[in-house]
């Protein structure tokens, strides 16, 4: 067996040699570190003080407890990190039961599909954006302007920029890194964006600048993730004459079927086809009741 704090302390270290190695990227490293922080916390109080004292009973209510506190696709996430821990443990030798493994729950997330933004939120973004500081405009304008993931943005390294070239290289999450064409707008104001070092963000952390961007977003009078941008991006390509395979290409995506979960609002290209073909007329009777919808065609 093993304690909990030793286990914590064992996977850290393992993790930091994967850094050196090249293997995982630091602010994974940085991100895991913080967050064991409060696993040593948390585990103690649950009485899951060694590796073998996780009992499905304990791991159950460990779960109670927490999500009563956080989201469910907050506790999905903390579920999987404790699950990897106990993984991390057995690769040490310790013969356990992952009791982590069913805990997870099912459909945890809203099945709620991200949109285009319209024209009247774009602008206000745009006209109103400076009120929430020039660091929150560099994410906006990466995003619109390029396509990429907020995370993309926010550890987006200053030497990666090329404006000789206009291109910007960009981590993905899904494939390889790929680069960015850079539209005028963009290329303006990063030449007048001062960058806080080796990255254009004071502090490069990608989990802290997805819940500011969100929630600072509503101080103008919207309210939708940092996402919905990279989406609009996505759809304003595809409606223009670019093919799916070019556009999957400048967005990174790797799996046409995942390209084709965004919304790409064409329905409009088929609005004289669609009005002809629910064109109805009501009828009615005497006393001026509908009693039957009948096609006008």
């Amino acid at each position: 067996d093993i304690t909990s704090n030793d286990l914590i302390n064992k996977y850290i270290d393992d993790l930091k040699s994967q850094v050196e190695s090249g293997a995982i990227k630091p602010t994974y490293f940085d991100d895991q570190h913080h967050r064991a922080k409060h696993w040593r916390t948390r585990l103690s109080a649950a009485g899951i003080t060694s590796v073998k004292a996780l009992t499905a009973a304990r791991a159950l209510e460990y779960r109670t407890n927490r999500i009563s506190k956080i989201a469910p696709t907050s506790w999905n996430r903390e579920c999987g990190y404790l699950y990897t821990l106990w993984e991390f443990a057995k690769r040490l030798g310790c013969e356990t039961k992952n009791e982590w493994e069913h805990l997870s729950l099912a459909k945890a997330r809203a099945k709620k599909k991200k949109r285009s933004l319209t024209d009247d939120e774009i602008n206000t973004m745009f006209e109103r954006g400076h009120e929430l500081g020039n660091e929150w405009m560099y994410i906006t304008n990466m995003m619109y302007f390029t396509g990429c993931r907020i995370g993309s943005a926010v550890e987006l390294l200053v030497e990666s920029v090329l404006f000789d070239e206009r291109t910007i290289w960009l981590s993905n999450k899904n494939s390889d890194d790929h680069n960015a064409y850079m539209p005028t707008p963009l290329m303006t104001f990063l030449q007048n964006f001062k960058p806080s070092g080796d990255t254009w963000l004071k502090k490069p952390n990608t989990n802290y600048w997805t819940a500011k961007w969100a929630r600072d977003i509503q101080k103008i009078g919207l309210d939708f993730t940092a996402h919905y941008v990279r989406n609009t991006y996505i759809t304003k390509l595809s409606s223009g004459n670019l093919s799916q395979r070019a556009t999957m290409n400048i967005v990174g995506h790797a799996n046409a079927k995942v390209h084709e979960l965004y919304n790409h609002n064409t329905a409009w290209e088929h609005a004289p086809e669609i009005e002809r073909s629910l064109s109805v007329r009501f009828l009615q009777n005497d006393g001026h009741n509908v009693t039957a919808l009948k096609s006008a065609t």
